[in-house]
């Protein structure tokens, strides 16, 4: 007992010790690169920082905090103390070391291109760590989550992405920075992507899923010619009635031109589905690369 309980400890430590980090490199990609040039961020630390682009003596951190606390309120009643308490953690660690890092912040670049790339970079690299916890920043992830309570068709994901995107059409509207909310689109665009590196890895791939009747032929080439498994499940017309071979194939994205040639070349007909994979794991798909 006594060693599963330091075990859980030494859990917790390290959760909130990885909440740390990403929301100070969060901090880092702010305020060295987003605020110099006039770039924003997305949800509640977007809106804190179009309020302090009108208001300087309002500290961007402080704003996160004041805005934060009805929304944490909802969703505490909501969601339960549990998810609330760790994103209650990554919401003051992005607070505090917000306007810590300002205080010995200086700009990079002047160049918005640069520092919106680099500044997705970088924040989405922190926000995926906080993620990574099963924690969140709190803001406009908490409000989503309140959302799809009772709205569960509505997308998470793209919820978020609209809400961004509002904050930053204000933005630019409200103080005439087009081009500034243009950069910020790029830098929201390019963290979002960074956050699901570092979620779901690098390994992105297309599940394929090819309905033919020169199944075998194209099993064949896949085979010989891309050096990838196939496997064959076996199924049924709804409306004929006759028996149909599905083969189902993992891929890497580079290999998708190469397979499309093949099923053509084979069987210009065929019905062919192809899904996006977050992730896909196992030596069969690592282990080939070409």
């Amino acid at each position: 007992m006594e060693v599963k309980s330091e075990n859980k400890v030494v859990k917790t430590i390290l959760k909130y010790l990885v909440i740390a980090i990403g929301t100070f490199i969060y901090g880092l990609g702010v305020n060295f690169l987003m605020r110099p040039n006039g770039i924003i961020s997305g949800g509640i630390t977007g809106i804190a920082m179009v309020i302090n682009y009108a208001f300087p003596v309002l500290p961007i951190g402080v704003m996160i905090f004041v805005i934060n606390i009805p929304i944490f309120i909802v969703g505490f009643k909501v969601l339960g103390w549990r998810f609330v308490i760790a994103s209650l953690i990554g919401m003051l660690g992005l607070s505090v070391f917000i306007d810590l890092i300002e205080l010995f912040s200086f700009p990079l670049t002047d160049n918005p291109l640069l520092a919106a790339l680099f500044s997705g970079v970088i924040t989405g690299f922190g926000l995926g760590l906080v993620f990574l916890t099963g924690a969140s920043t709190g803001g406009t992830d908490i409000i989503v989550k309140v959302v799809r309570q009772k709205h569960q068709h509505f997308n998470l994901g793209t919820l978020i992405l609209i809400l961004d995107v509002i904050i930053i059409l204000i933005y630019a509207v409200t103080f005439r920075m087009f081009e500034a909310g243009m950069y910020s689109l790029i830098a929201i665009f390019v963290e979002s992507k960074l956050v699901d590196v570092v979620l779901y890895g690098v390994n992105y791939g297309k599940v394929v899923y090819i309905i033919s009747d020169k199944a075998e032929e194209i099993n064949k080439k896949i085979g010989e010619e891309m050096d990838r498994g196939v496997t064959k499940l076996y199924g049924e017309g709804g409306y004929s009635g006759s028996k149909k071979t599905v083969l189902l194939v993992a891929i890497k994205r580079r290999q998708i031109t190469k397979l499309k040639q093949i099923i053509k070349e084979a069987d210009p007909k065929a019905f062919v589905i192809m899904t996006e994979s977050r992730e896909v794991l196992g030596e069969g798909f690592q282990k080939n690369e070409e």
